[in-house]
């Protein structure tokens, strides 16, 4: 028992809550003192809480006693194993909710493991967080193999739980954020898992008569109480959308009443599910919830940025969860944080409140805002999260509403530490340093550059609070511990110690943590599985048995069960931590490549780029007054330019890509000119990305089709490694700024026109520059609408060729010059012996794994199947930035051995993937004609998906499209066709003739070679 004494001050937390710790109100009242702790209680959600609550490594002190859970203790247990009873029938009625599953269980505060126990019986695969070193030696011994217990949340296995359990637990928090957040971390929660938690009901009668005496008021023991309201408003701050509470243990006067209401029960029980929290803090950064690294990442930027901060009208833009613009606060004037996402300013609002904080949702790059309105502008990483022509308009904003003499502090990462995260579907422009800076020159005058380092090393202090460093936290640097004491002595004067710091710049402390992290983790999981195999029934369960197995034949049965089915899921976890990082951090070092390897050559053409190599290689670039004139020179450089007019051809160096030779991709032929002694006329193809899809094969068709009158070298800006195709004329122009790269390009080729694929959405500003070079220049330009979007404007534009009718009638209505023209595909290639040759067990689907017709709910349909039916196969052909959530995804429902994630396939190769298939899954969200699914029905496969864009018309069947987003009805059409392969063979062979009648090569060239003819005479505007 602690002592109640004054002594008790010294091993406490002297900083009291100043604020609720569910709402973070500032007006909480004092209600009285118990066992010398102050009791508080916030007005505005009815929590109640210890303000000076004592520190953690008291309370572990406290708890690891054997005392506390056996000897009677004020908060205590008289009897642990009676306490662990009286839920038992709390527990039957929630597994019996899962009979016939194998569900997976976390108990948090797991105690003796009596919860534990009985899940384990029934198959369950189980896991309990104990921080008392007693109980959880107690709860290991009883248990043995059948679960596993650790000591913190940190330590758990990866893994996704059906279950969560806190029974009487978070009561013993001060802060409950604390318990969720590694939780939420490590993907523990998804919105499918159930969270079950029972606390003390101060809002019971007894509690509201004597609220000093009640019989659950008992600090140090318990730290937070709550109500219904204060419970609700917790879990809604933590994005549950379903929450349910109702009383627990009926007061004993009021057991003879038929209906109680919740305020005569002494307990509340909560469930709660569907928080999509760690979707939503996965990149906003939420104080608590990364790890140590995000910390050392985004905290010292604000802390930096409050030394420039006092007494200052302050924006904070893109602010995200608003915590730095709440420690900006602290000290300035005022602090606006601005943000485009609404749910992450309802966070900010929530958790941080101050007389001179605000927050507001804008969207429209400021324009409401009055110039010269701040005098310091903070933007920590969010450039990177916007496309590189919103990245001007931003920093364009951002100079137009300081003050002439303020101060704009702006971050990004460096693209060479984000790789070793692993690819980022929300990093859309990353800069390396030089292009961080052209970009911020490009507005302000004076650009100074801090490289910020996340480094271990070693100081020396003679007076710690007088050395040049501040704690992050905000702290004295004295509270901190010194790892030894070092003198300097001698009978004759000394001279005064100097404050030293060394760090090690030989370890880079992210990588070195991240690779313990992930070996770390492997260990966990072995560690894990060890227990697993070296558990046997012969094993004693102590008094427990009654409770973990009625028999040892029940036990060898469900030894033999998790054997079978738990072990290849553990060594898929495991190979998943080694695997998945690394194929990601691959994706992302390629794209990443790819997208500077332009630019990069550029430069290295350039004398004045070769000049600043040379320069660098003396050492000069290191004196300050030489970069400040190089800066100064360069600028001048720019507006020289700009004022004589430098020509693109004289600036830009016109070569085509080398294409590396690989066994993978598709060789391109290229037809002889018709007549060897002519020039032939050039069509000049512009498109986005140079991939996999259909749009990438129709210029191959043309090109193979056609090349024998015209020749048609083509732009891009972006190539995949390894190429796709190869012996083509590709050139490759990443730059969206200017259009002086396409002007360059048509001086060079002079093309009788040019054939623009267009796609809109995020690649629109790069196709503008091409439309801006092809207007200036007057040529010609044929248009294809590839995806469902509006056609671009230009007075340009002769032709605009729609896919489809679908995509002609929504988006080119009163179009003058409207055609369509469906992709044709080569049938031959694509294409089945014997049509009821058909494989069974298996579906699949063949896309660019991007965001311009799938997205992150696109492999939701596929997961529904797997769980329904874990023999079939899921086969996922194509590569991208979604791949990664696809497969964290599986990964998260416990069905990756159903999946093949076949990654980028050679165009060559793709019949081979199909032929393995029985369905063809459609799961788009936008569609203008879809010719992979025209390739699947030429070989007699069923076509299924949402009934979105062109889908419904090229599959011609109601019966097999449902609503969009419906994963749960698709899932059922695919089951039903998946038993029925009659059904199957029967829709495969319609399918087969409507290929061969409607989508063609044959057909489509025709068709071009019509319209290319018809363009020879209008080669000017």
């Amino acid at each position: 028992m602690i002592e109640k004494t004054n002594k008790m001050d010294d091993s406490r937390q002297q900083t009291e809550l100043k604020q609720c710790p569910i709402c973070n109100n500032h007006e909480s009242k004092f209600l009285f003192t118990k066992n010398t702790y102050r009791i508080c209680q916030c007005p505005e959600c009815g929590v109640e809480y210890v303000a000076n609550a004592p520190t953690k490594e008291t309370l572990n002190d406290y708890y690891s006693r054997k005392e506390w859970f056996e000897g009677g203790e004020e908060g205590g247990y008289q009897n642990y194993d009676e306490q662990t009873l009286d839920s038992i029938k709390l527990i039957e009625g929630l597994l019996k909710r899962f009979a016939g599953k194998e569900g997976s269980l976390l108990d948090i505060g797991c105690g003796y493991g009596g919860h534990l126990a009985m899940a384990a019986e029934l198959g369950w695969q189980c896991f309990g967080v104990e921080p008392s070193e007693h109980a959880k030696t107690v709860a290991e011994e009883r248990l043995g193999g059948l679960a596993s217990i650790v000591s913190k949340t940190e330590e758990i296995i990866p893994h996704t739980f059906d279950v969560i359990l806190m029974l009487d637990v978070i009561e013993h928090v001060s802060n409950p954020y604390e318990l969720f957040y590694p939780l939420f971390a490590s993907g523990a929660i998804q919105p499918h898992t159930i969270v079950i938690i029972t606390t003390p009901n101060t809002g019971s009668v007894t509690a509201i008569a004597d609220p000093e005496n009640w019989a659950y008021r008992h600090p140090p023991s318990h730290l937070t109480y709550f109500t219904k309201k204060s419970l609700e408003a917790f879990f809604k701050a933590i994005r549950f959308t379903q929450v349910t509470i109702q009383g627990l243990h009926p007061l004993e006067a009021d057991t003879s009443q038929s209906e109680l209401t919740l305020e005569r029960y002494a307990g509340l029980l909560l469930e709660a599910t569907g928080s999509d929290f760690q979707q939503f803090m996965q990149e906003r950064y939420v104080p608590g919830t990364w790890s140590e690294i995000a910390e050392y990442e985004h905290l010292p930027r604000y802390r930096l940025a409050c030394g420039y901060a006092k007494g200052l009208t302050v924006l904070d833009f893109g602010c995200g969860t608003g915590y730095g613009t709440a420690m900006l606060a602290n000290v300035a004037g005022s602090a606006l944080g601005i943000d485009i996402d609404s749910s992450a300013l309802e966070w900010a609002r929530r958790s941080h409140r101050h007389a001179n904080l605000s927050f507001q949702q804008n969207g429209d790059f400021l324009t409401d805002f009055d110039e010269n309105a701040f005098d310091l502008i903070t933007c920590f990483e969010m450039i990177e999260h916007v496309t590189e022509s919103d990245q001007y308009k931003a920093i364009s904003a951002l100079a137009r509403v300081l003050k002439p003499e303020g101060q704009l502090l702006i971050s990004t990462p460096n693209p060479e530490i984000t790789s070793l995260y692993g690819a980022n579907p929300y990093h859309l422009r990353e800069r390396s340093r030089e292009e961080f800076i052209d970009l911020l020159s490009t507005f302000f005058k004076n650009v100074q550059i801090v490289d910020q380092y996340a480094l271990a090393g070693v100081f020396f202090s003679s007076d710690r609070d007088a050395y040049q460093l501040q704690s992050l936290n905000n702290g004295p640097i004295s509270a901190g511990k010194a790892l030894a004491y070092i003198a300097l002595c001698s009978n004759s004067p000394t001279p005064k110690l100097e404050n030293k710091a060394y760090v090690d710049t030989d370890r880079d402390y992210i990588s070195t943590r991240l690779q313990l992290e992930r070996k770390l983790t492997k260990e966990r999981l072995e560690c894990y599985l060890s227990k697993r195999r070296s558990w046997t029934p012969e094993q004693p369960t102590s008094k427990f048995g009654h409770i973990i197995l009625d028999s040892k034949r029940a036990l060898s049965e469900q030894i033999s069960r998790l054997t079978a089915q738990k072990q290849e899921l553990i060594k898929q976890m495991i190979e998943l931590c080694e695997s998945t990082r690394q194929a990601g951090q691959c994706n992302t070092l390629n794209g990443r490549y790819t997208e500077l390897e332009h630019s990069d050559a550029i430069k290295r053409r350039r004398l004045w780029h070769r000049l600043g190599e040379s320069l660098k290689a003396t050492g000069i670039h290191q004196n300050h007054t030489f970069r400040n004139t190089y800066l100064l020179a360069r600028a001048l450089k720019h507006k020289l330019l700009q004022s004589v007019g430098e020509s693109p051809a004289a600036k830009y160096c016109i070569n085509p890509v080398i294409l590396e030779p690989n066994n993978q991709a598709y060789i391109v032929r290229q037809p002889h000119p018709r007549h060897p002694t002519e020039n032939r006329p050039v069509i000049l193809h512009i498109i986005a990305n140079f991939c996999l899809g259909g749009s990438s094969r129709l210029v191959v068709d043309l090109i193979e089709s056609l090349g024998g009158s015209y020749e048609q070298p083509v732009v891009t800006s972006y190539l995949p490694k390894p190429s796709a195709y190869l012996n083509l004329k590709i050139h490759k122009e990443a730059n969206a700024n200017n259009h002086e790269s396409f002007l360059a390009l048509i001086d060079h080729y002079r093309p009788q026109f040019v054939h623009i694929h267009y796609w809109g959405d995020c690649d629109k500003s790069w196709y503008a520059q091409a439309f801006s070079a092809c207007e200036k220049k007057g040529i010609r330009v044929i248009q294809n609408i590839n995806t469902p979007v509006l056609p671009y404007s230009s007075p340009t534009i002769s032709h605009n060729v729609y896919v489809s009718d679908h995509v002609r009638e929504i988006y080119g209505h009163g179009d003058n010059k409207a055609l369509v023209i469906h992709p044709g595909s080569n049938l031959e290639h694509f294409s089945v012996q014997d049509l009821s040759s058909q494989a069974d067990d298996c579906i699949g689907m063949v896309y660019r794994l991007e965001t311009d017709k799938l997205n992150s709910s696109s492999i939701d349909v596929f997961i529904q199947v797997a769980l329904r039916r874990p023999a079939t196969r899921c086969l996922i052909v194509g590569d991208g930035s979604l791949k990664s959530a696809f497969e964290k995804k599986v990964a998260q429902a416990g069905v990756s051995d159903s999946f093949e994630f076949i990654g980028y396939v050679p165009y060559q190769d793709l019949p081979s993937f199909y032929r393995q298939m029985s369905i063809f899954v459609a799961p788009v969200w936008k569609e203008s004609f879809g010719q992979v699914s025209s390739f699947a029905m030429n070989m007699g496969l069923p076509v299924v998906g949402y009934e979105i864009g062109a889908i419904p018309s090229i599959i011609n069947d109601a019966s097999l499209v449902v609503d969009y987003g419906d994963s749960q009805g698709l899932a059922d059409v695919i089951v039903k066709l998946l038993e029925n392969r009659n059904k199957r063979l029967e829709i495969g062979r319609r399918n087969h003739e409507k290929a061969q009648a409607e989508y063609s090569v044959d057909a489509m060239i025709k068709a071009y070679s019509s319209l290319y003819a018809s363009m020879s005479d209008e080669t000017t505007i």
